[in-house]
């Protein structure tokens, strides 16, 4: 049995590819991971779908035929050929699987490295799994141990601090460009992502026009922030969605992140602009389909990668540090598994040898060969015996580390 991981990123695929391979309503997911389990070569799946990432992490029997049928239902849900996404598709097994998912959660691997929204994305994607009885124990295991080590490298590093994600980073350019002035500032949406970017607007003095489909979310997230910083409470307006077009008409700043399966500004709601106007837009599915106008300026995720590279040398130092942690936890890691697999196989050995003395030791008193006042103190003496006699034979069985190994020890033992 094998871990296995198919990874399309802002690494290896293009954002065009990306959004076309990501997963945005739930019933999606559902129908998308039921499908891969009807194979019998996979035994646990989970799936991530983020602006940056769509990921498989599963558990399988076979490798190369846990690929192919992931690959096939990923043409089938996204309608790019199996050709294509082989060619983009990065592949991780076993040892390479649980390097790659503990730099993921400990956010190595992210467009900007450090940022910690990864983490609780990776978590609700196992939820999601595990409440549809989507992984079990192995991929469980290997969750909990990936927060472990996220854990470990956010406690040793400064990782996670300062301007570290997609929608903080679109936050501090757009205050390098509205250097004198604070225009207000669009939100469409109210999802973690614009939540990120009202806190970082609001903080720099930028009021806000809050648009979303749904209201009553729109008027939480308000209330939320509110809650922790009652300052802010008129530097925030609601409009309802049906008001977006009229909004667009003067939004010199917008930020869009919402989980549209297709663009919800198109070329159509907008005309002239007369002053330059900077869009973000941090949705995969893109929000914002590609327009061309004068005086408007659209970044799209992958765009801000010019600007997350700045900042990119004064986190190396780090990731190193980083890096020696995930190796030291990918290697703990094994060694549990390992233990797991052999403790049963001790544990069985000396409780046959218990089985075995308690057995011999009533046949003695029946027989007459020892009293069964002395019969505890026998059994004592025995036992000290066989944890003297099976000593090293434990401790060689847990230096195992070979499967095929472990096998044979097994049926040596009859375990």
């Amino acid at each position: 049995m094998s871990y296995l991981i198919l990874s399309f990123t802002h690494k290896n695929t293009e954002i065009s590819t990306r959004e076309k391979l990501s997963f945005t309503q739930d019933d999606q997911k559902i129908l998308f991971l039921e499908n891969c389990l009807k194979s019998q070569e996979i035994k646990e799946i989970m799936l991530t779908s983020t602006c940056n990432r769509t990921e498989i992490f599963c558990f399988c029997q076979d490798i190369h035929e846990a690929k192919v049928k992931i690959l096939d239902e990923l043409q089938r849900h996204s309608k790019v050929q199996f050709d294509v996404l082989n060619k983009y598709v990065d592949l991780y097994d076993n040892d390479g699987a649980i390097y790659h998912l503990f730099s993921v959660v400990s956010s190595l691997d992210s467009l900007v490295v450090g940022e910690t929204q990864i983490i609780g994305q990776i978590k609700e994607s196992f939820q999601f799994s595990s409440r549809y009885g989507f992984c079990g124990k192995n991929i469980t295991t290997a969750i909990k141990y990936s927060s472990k080590c996220a854990s470990k490298v956010r406690n040793a590093t400064s990782l996670g601090t300062g301007q570290v994600s997609v929608a903080s980073t679109a936050v501090s350019l757009a205050r390098e460009v509205f250097k004198d002035t604070k225009p207000q500032a669009i939100i469409v949406g109210a999802g973690k992502m614009c939540d990120i970017a009202m806190r970082h607007l609001l903080k720099s003095g930028f009021g806000i026009v809050l648009i979303n489909r749904n209201t009553t979310n729109a008027k939480r997230l308000k209330e939320n922030i509110i809650k922790e910083k009652p300052k802010y409470k008129n530097m925030i307006t609601i409009e309802p969605f049906e008001n977006l077009r009229e909004n667009l008409s003067n939004a010199l700043l917008l930020f869009s992140a919402t989980s549209s399966s297709s663009p919800i500004i198109t070329d159509d709601m907008i005309g002239k602009f007369t002053q330059h106007c900077y869009w973000f837009d941090m949705a995969i599915p893109r929000d914002i389909q590609s327009i061309q106008r004068e005086n408007l300026t659209i970044y799209a995720v992958d765009d801000l990668k010019v600007f997350i590279n700045k900042n990119k040398t004064k986190r190396e130092n780090q990731a190193k540090e980083a890096i020696k942690i995930i190796e030291f936890m990918q290697k703990e890691f094994f060694e549990y598994l390992k233990e797991k697999q052999l403790a049963p196989i001790v544990k069985n050995l000396y409780k046959k040898a218990d089985n075995i003395i308690n057995e011999k030791v009533q046949t003695a008193i029946k027989k007459g060969y020892v009293n069964r006042k002395d019969s505890q103190n026998i059994e004592k003496l025995c036992q000290t015996i066989i944890k003297k006699l099976l000593h090293n034979t434990t401790k060689n069985i847990k230096k195992t580390k070979n499967k095929e190994t472990i096998d044979i020890i097994k049926n040596f033992f009859d375990n």
